[in-house]
């Protein structure tokens, strides 16, 4: 079902160039992702810690993200 799908993109030159570019950058975004995700954890546990005390909107860290 997906390869047809992906088939289908190439009749239209636009959206196979997209597709190509993503199959292409998909390791790149990965890399992106998860540096992105382990700083607005690291961001949500540092007002958690520094934070949680003083204001309750950072008492919990699922509040502090």
């Amino acid at each position: 079902m997906v390869a047809r799908v992906l088939k289908l993109f190439e009749f239209q030159k636009h959206l196979d160039l997209t597709v190509k570019t993503l199959g292409r950058s998909v390791q790149d975004l990965m890399h992106f992702m998860l540096i992105f995700f382990c700083t607005i954890f690291a961001s949500a546990m540092l007002a958690h810690l520094m934070l949680g005390s003083m204001n309750e909107s950072f008492a919990t860290l699922q509040a502090g993200a």
